[in-house]
């Protein structure tokens, strides 16, 4: 079964989008500096959480991202609006 928690679900596609297990990612972590992802990889992760979460995630939803855990606050509050319209 797959575990549909915000944090899971962002830290599970980070993992496999890096190659790496999710134990290794913190919510403190910064997505840039700690792990390379730039805004092109970022947008290649929120694409693979939308379609986990089956969410829509904006580009512009992400342009305050920087840590994990922003990440995470984003798959948060699109799926509570997913949850608001349905």
């Amino acid at each position: 079964m797959i575990d549909l928690r915000p944090a899971p679900i962002a830290r599970r596609a980070l993992a496999l989008h890096l190659g790496i297990g999710e134990e290794a990612i913190c919510g403190i972590d910064r997505l840039e500096e700690d792990w390379g992802i730039d805004p092109f990889d970022l947008l290649v992760v929120a694409s693979r959480i939308a379609q986990i979460a089956n969410v829509d995630i904006a580009l512009s939803d992400l342009g305050d991202v920087v840590t994990v855990a922003d990440l995470e606050a984003v798959v948060q509050k699109q799926r509570q609006a997913r949850s608001f319209w349905w």
